[in-house]
């Protein structure tokens, strides 16, 4: 049987909810006396292995899931209700694509074939269909 959670990680269980799951501002907001980022985050990262703290948070779920579906639907601020269902999609697994995505690729050539390109390059001759 699990034990019960003490008032402090009741507190961070409720803060973890609040700050859209992030353990490390809960840990702060719920009174933990930590001097430094490190030490609040360690402490986040111990809170949600305790079988306590994460069951009273999966408790939350679907109260919080409730209060983001009320705002969708409800809200009389449009942008409130473009966040809240910008929200549900978010967790559903429909983030929006990023604006820039880059893709590395590592090519190794010799030294000869380097500097043949960088004279086709600065003679502003085409390159040849092997060194694009």
């Amino acid at each position: 049987m699990a034990r019960q959670p003490t008032l402090k990680q009741r507190k961070f269980a409720k803060e973890f909810i609040n700050t859209n799951g992030n353990a490390t501002k809960a840990v702060y907001n719920a009174g933990y006396n930590v001097f430094d980022y490190s030490s609040a985050s360690q402490i986040g990262y111990e809170n949600l292995r305790k079988l306590e703290v994460r069951n009273m948070i999966d408790g939350f779920a679907p109260t919080a899931q409730g209060n983001i579906e009320l705002l969708a639907n409800k809200a009389k601020n449009e942008s409130v209700k473009l966040q809240a269902n910008k929200d549900i999609l978010d967790r559903a697994g429909f983030m929006p694509v990023h604006k820039s995505e880059t893709k590395q690729v590592n090519i190794t050539i010799s030294d000869e074939r380097f500097n043949e390109i960088m004279a086709d390059y600065k003679g502003n001759k085409p390159l040849s269909n092997d060194a694009q």
